[in-house]
């Protein structure tokens, strides 16, 4: 591999891989910028511990983040209009083959129950209060309106 002008010339390989990565000082977190983070020397860090690894660890780590960040449900309660102050559904369908029944008075949550159709993570979030859940294919989880596992 050569570099010409602004081009990487690679000749007579049969595979290459590339490696590249981006970070910012940005926190999600807080919603602001934490002038303490080196973007720069982040990114160098993940690259140095990148090029120790083989192209199927890299590949294996690689999937197992994205499903982290995109297999997954999430739950925000209570997503109903303000005439219906109490009520209930069943069946609602969410990603991941999931369904979803929900009883509620005084527009807040009395219960929750999430039947799973896959084995991937769950988040279920009212107000400040979280709930995090990595089901069983199949299994039923009811919760109350405080997010509290109620045993059947």
């Amino acid at each position: 591999m050569t570099q010409v002008d602004t081009l990487l010339l690679i000749e007579n390989g049969k595979e290459v891989t590339l490696l590249f990565t981006a970070a910012t000082d940005y926190n999600p977190q807080t919603l602001g910028f934490d002038r303490s983070v080196d973007p720069e020397k982040e990114c160098l860090d993940i690259l140095t511990r990148a090029e120790r690894k083989s192209y199927r660890q890299l590949h294996t780590d690689h999937v197992r983040d994205h499903s982290a960040l995109f297999n997954r449900v999430s739950l925000q309660l209570p997503a109903l209009p303000q005439a219906w102050d109490h009520g209930e559904v069943r069946g609602l369908k969410a990603r991941g083959d999931f369904r979803v029944d929900i009883k509620w008075k005084e527009h807040k949550p009395e219960q929750v129950t999430v039947h799973a159709g896959k084995k991937i993570p769950v988040e279920i979030l009212y107000g400040d209060k979280k709930y995090y859940l990595t089901p069983e294919k199949g299994m039923t989880y009811t919760f109350n309106g405080n997010l509290k596992p109620i045993k059947k």
